[in-house]
């Protein structure tokens, strides 16, 4: 071989380790999927998330009053799988009460970027003579399935009534769908679940709003279920029932379910029982969250934890921080002093104090996701939803937890007028600038005008037009959670 040759192929042997060396000293921050050029999320929830560029959409009508021949939309509930919003509603042919027929409906819609595309309304459950309600939709990651919980009650008989019969007349249904929400499987009955519970229930109602998978692949819905008053010291809140909120789970994707822990008969320092109701759930680091409703205008929102799955929950705190309509301290004259500008009605009394309102609390929503680096406290943050207002449902607003749901900050409110329910999904939006994925909230909620049931509405949100908001708004004030 001749010289000239040899000192070709040294030179460019040279070249590829040179290049080879520069790229192995290239920070390994992007691994790309073959198929999609985009980043992975393990590689993504390995670095952290970076700051994006504050992002929020206007709030769309996807469901509204006689729509579909429907007299009233209610009861949201959202989850997000595969670039897709699934949101979920009870089709209320008669009328927006809680009583006559009722579908569980359905909008599909394809995410792009800061754009959905939504589907029409699909009826995904339908029962002759019955209302089915309290829809309780979970993505099971694990076998690519979206599964749906829902409540069959028949129709022409109120909830009151049902309790009055001391005769667990409710029927627990499931749903699944294996093509992203297309077609589902024909139901199947979960009454077993509920008819294990203890105290023995005459009423039982799931959530509503979307359950969860832990990491473990336990399936949680979250709910509430009502039992006779048997001890004569304890106090009953209607026909001699009490509720309490308690989960069921499955472990084998939703084939059979158990009941889980519950919280109990309690009452609070004022000797004023505490009646639990609808719940949400939110995996943290280490442990399982409820967060439930009370039904007493004295009293806020109820937090207990679970160390094994939800098997069993610890003593339930209230979470003072919260705002929940009908919640106010009685004769406090510190808080109404405090709260003299958010307190606008006839509940302000002439000498600063305040008095009970009808009517106890709302349903919320609560969503979990990966905390940005650096990890605070907690590495998982918490967002929370409902109506922060100290009176009626109005001021649709969310709030964030850093730290497992010990404290929150302000509210951000989203929607300023009449509202009621609503429900969470986390996504992420891939940032090409940054190289990374973007945490995002999208919420789904009942409001409207100055009737709270007028129509149910989506929007979308980056994590830092809603870290932004709360520090832009709000004249609550925030502070320790649990008092």
């Amino acid at each position: 071989m001749k010289s000239r040759e040899l000192l070709v192929i040294l030179g460019c042997g040279v070249l590829a380790l040179i290049w080879l060396a520069s790229r192995m000293r290239t920070p390994r921050n992007r691994v790309y999927d073959d198929t999609s050029g985009k980043v992975s999320n393990d590689d993504v929830r390995a670095r952290g998330f970076k700051p994006a560029t504050p992002v929020e959409t206007e709030a769309e009508v996807l469901f509204y009053q006689d729509m579909n021949g429907y007299n009233t939309t209610r009861i949201p509930a959202l989850v997000y799988h595969h670039d897709m919003f699934f949101a979920f509603a009870e089709g209320r042919r008669e009328t927006f009460r809680d009583i006559g027929e009722m579908d569980i409906i359905l909008r599909r819609g394809r995410r792009k970027d800061w754009k959905v595309e939504w589907g029409p309304v699909q009826i995904v459950a339908r029962q002759s003579g019955y209302r089915l309600m309290d829809p309780v939709p979970i993505v099971d990651t694990e076998i690519d399935m979206i599964l749906l919980v829902y409540n069959a009650h028949r129709s022409n008989v109120e909830i009151w009534d049902e309790l009055a019969d001391e005769i667990l007349t409710t029927e627990l249904k499931v749903i699944k769908s294996y093509d992203l929400g297309l077609t589902w499987t024909e139901p199947q009955d979960l009454n077993h679940a509920i008819q294990l519970i203890k105290p023995r229930a005459s009423l039982y109602g799931p959530a509503p709003g979307h359950g969860i998978q832990m990491k473990s692949g336990r399936l949680i819905v979250s709910g509430r279920f009502w039992s006779k008053v048997t001890d004569s010291k304890q106090k009953g809140f209607k026909h001699g029932t009490f509720p309490q909120t308690n989960v069921i789970y499955s472990d084998d994707h939703g084939k059979t379910w158990h009941p889980g822990g519950r919280f109990g008969y309690r009452e609070d320092t004022n000797g004023i029982a505490i009646f639990s109701d609808e719940a949400t759930a939110v995996e943290l680091d280490n442990e399982l969250c409820i967060n439930a409703r009370t039904l007493h205008p004295d009293q806020p929102r109820l937090l207990a934890f679970s160390n094994d799955g939800g098997a069993s929950f610890g003593t339930p705190r209230f979470a003072r921080s919260l705002q929940e309509p009908g919640y106010k301290p009685r004769n406090d004259t510190s808080f109404a002093s405090n709260h003299t500008n958010t307190l606008q009605g006839p509940f302000l009394l002439e000498d600063n104090t305040t008095r009970a309102t009808f009517g106890g609390g709302c349903q919320g929503s609560t969503i979990g996701f990966t905390a940005p680096q650096p990890l605070s406290p907690s590495n998982t943050w918490v967002v929370f939803s409902n109506p922060a207002s100290f009176t009626t449902r109005r001021n649709m607003a969310v709030k964030i937890s850093k730290d497992g749901c010990r404290t929150w900050s302000k509210p951000w409110v989203i929607h300023a007028n009449a509202c009621a329910y609503s429900d969470l999904a986390y996504f992420e939006t891939w940032d090409s600038n940054a190289g990374v994925y973007s945490p995002n909230i999208a919420i789904l909620f009942e409001g409207g005008g100055e009737f709270r049931y007028e129509s149910i509405q989506f929007k979308m949100f980056s994590l830092e037009r809603m870290l932004q908001g709360i520090t832009e708004t709000s004249p609550f004030s925030s502070g320790s959670n649990f008092l």
